[in-house]
């Protein structure tokens, strides 16, 4: 019985992976009205398998930073915090009934407060964590332009001649024909790049979702094979 629970517990996730990935590849391939429909009450089937999912990742939380909390762990300050403005973010989501930020499940009468938190807190906040993330690229480009050899050197130059030309300034001293060799190198080496990195993440997705629906993934969850 042991054996059987062990390999059920492989199979039957290997199975639901293969049969669910198939159908939603045939669906999506060749059109048909009754497979249009189910994959769609998959797609409403999967948000509320994902609410679910924020569900117990909100009491998993809440359990780890309350145990941190309790035994005074290291860092147990900004478990607090945490905790409180994850609940205090609860209260005031269920108290905004209609409009944005989000639709709540109460009419409490903080509508205008949950748009206060909002634009006032969250906003400002995000915008400045952001800013800080412009001295660690000026960083980071600083330590990657550094000439090395003939492929920093490239880098280096193309990387100078798309700022000037992005800066008012460029086109100012090197004339107009700075913005038109700028726009050729965003335009044709740089696309050519990025469309390469694009097939390439393409061709890797495709090769692990046949690696999932075949069981070939080897991931605990999904019962992969050793």
């Amino acid at each position: 019985m042991a054996g059987l629970a062990r390999d059920l517990k492989k199979l039957v996730p290997m199975g639901i992976a293969l049969i669910v990935g198939i159908f939603g590849a045939f669906a999506y391939f060749y059109y048909t009205k009754p497979t249009d429909d189910l994959l769609k009450n998959a797609v409403v089937f999967q948000s509320i398998v994902g609410y679910m999912a924020m569900a117990i990742s909100f009491i998993n939380i809440s359990l780890i930073h309350g145990k941190n909390l309790q035994r005074r762990r290291k860092g147990w300050i900004f478990s607090i915090l945490l905790i409180f403005m994850m609940f205090f973010s609860l209260v005031i989501g269920l108290g905004v009934k209609k409009g944005w930020p989000s639709v709540g499940l109460f009419d409490w009468g903080l509508d205008d407060f949950g748009t206060i938190l909002i634009d006032a807190i969250q906003n400002p906040a995000g915008t400045a964590m952001f800013s800080l993330l412009a001295f660690y690229i000026a960083s980071a480009a600083y330590r990657t332009f550094r000439i090395r050899g003939i492929d920093s050197a490239i880098l280096l130059v193309s990387g100078a001649l798309v700022l000037l030309g992005q800066a008012p300034i460029g086109s100012y001293i090197f004339g107009p024909q700075l913005l038109d060799l700028k726009t050729w190198i965003l335009s044709v080496p740089n696309m050519a790049g990025s469309r390469g990195i694009t097939l390439g993440i393409a061709v890797g997705s495709v090769a692990m979702g046949i690696r999932v629906l075949f069981g070939y993934e080897r991931r605990p969850v999904l019962g992969g094979v050793e």
